[in-house]
């Protein structure tokens, strides 16, 4: 298991392009990082605005709410992930 988590973190350079792959990382802190990251790359301390910007911004989003909301935003956030693709 654990190398197959490395295989796939080896295929893909950034963690919200994973939710995409057969194993969904579920480590909020690395989610957070990147997250940060792309902050900063968008030269904005506002989601909202980054969202608005960078898909990336969204998928981060959506590991976030899912893995804090679970099956209880569900419904809500398949909505939110069909504008992900």
């Amino acid at each position: 298991m654990c190398e197959n988590i490395i295989l796939v973190m080896e295929m893909v350079k950034n963690i919200e392009d994973a939710v995409f792959d057969e194993l969904l990382p579920l480590n909020s802190l690395v989610v957070l990082q990147r997250l940060q990251e792309l902050l900063k790359e968008n030269k904005t301390n506002n989601i909202k605005q980054a969202m608005e910007k960078d898909v990336r911004v969204k998928r981060a989003m959506w590991l976030l709410m899912a893995q804090g909301f679970g099956s209880l935003a569900n419904i809500d956030l398949w909505d939110f992930y069909d504008e992900l693709e």
